[in-house]
């Protein structure tokens, strides 16, 4: 007992847990990382940190640290990402009411696929009939063309023999774009059977949860 009266009061209230009983104490780390009780703040421990306590030593505030540049740039990446992840999962949700809206079977989603496939193919017959067409006037053009061997070639038959030898290669290139427009319409289609079928099993597990509870 005799010790511990010598001890120092401050160092008491330390041991003991608690602080000077000041209106306005306030709890931070020094320079050093020492925690400090002091009922003033300097100026530079604000950027550090600090606790605001009430006459019975209690929490009453807490005033976070300064973030450093790299802690504000890592706070904002993660809040991006969740930003992302949110708007990722609000658009599957979307997806989700969209194909539950627009087809009530697989076979719903098969017969959309055969009429937009039919549309697409619709395109290539075009295109293949345009290409015949230009040929075959590109022949009579070019047979017309050896009829004036010996004369000038009439520009306007010139211009024309000039625009059907263009045209002949971009319907080629628009039955080549068709083909991968095809391709493309009939994975997508199967991309929705697969999410349709899943999301059926999925709903049909909970109407099961949902019964058993």
């Amino acid at each position: 007992m005799a010790c511990a009266r010598r001890l120092p009061w401050v160092l008491l209230c330390l041991l003991a847990g608690q602080v000077p009983a000041h209106a306005d104490t306030y709890k931070l780390t020094d320079e050093r990382g020492r925690v400090v009780y002091t009922d003033r703040v300097p100026p530079e421990a604000v950027k550090r940190g600090m606790a605001e306590l009430n006459k019975q030593g209690m929490t009453t505030k807490v005033i976070e640290p300064e973030l450093t540049p790299e802690q504000r740039q890592a706070l904002e990446e993660k809040a991006e990402q969740q930003r992302q992840a949110e708007r990722a999962l609000a658009q599957k949700r979307n997806q989700e009411i969209a194909l539950l809206s627009s087809y009530t079977s697989e076979n719903d989603i098969d017969l959309a696929r055969r009429r937009n496939l039919a549309l697409v193919g619709a395109g290539i017959l075009s295109a293949e009939a345009r290409i015949k067409a230009l040929q075959r006037r590109q022949a009579y053009l070019e047979k017309e063309k050896l009829y004036y061997e010996k004369k000038p070639f009439p520009d306007r038959m010139k211009r024309e023999l000039a625009m059907v030898t263009a045209e002949i290669p971009k319907q080629y290139a628009i039955i080549e774009q068709k083909n991968k427009d095809a391709l493309a319409v009939n994975e997508r289609y199967e991309q929705q059977k697969i999410q349709f079928r899943e999301l059926k099993a999925r709903l049909a597990r909970e109407a099961a949860q949902l019964k058993k509870q």
